[in-house]
């Protein structure tokens, strides 16, 4: 799993914001996918070339396994 908080740090995801999403009628995969589409954000945002911040996209979905 991977923590996503917009420090330096890496680790679960914290299972209370899982939760709280759920509670609101995501499925544990949404909510997952939802909190760490919000972390990696920030880093797609950087890139002003569409190609790479698509790439990039997809390939961080891949490794952790929450791609489409």
């Amino acid at each position: 799993d991977v923590r996503c908080t917009h420090g330096a740090t890496a680790g679960r995801v914290d299972d209370e914001q899982v939760l709280y999403a759920m509670c609101r009628g995501l499925t544990r995969y949404e909510a997952m996918h939802m909190i760490v589409e919000g972390f990696f954000a920030e880093v797609y945002d950087r890139i002003p070339v569409e190609l790479v911040r698509e790439t990039l996209s997809q390939a961080v979905e891949r490794k952790l396994g929450i791609g489409d």
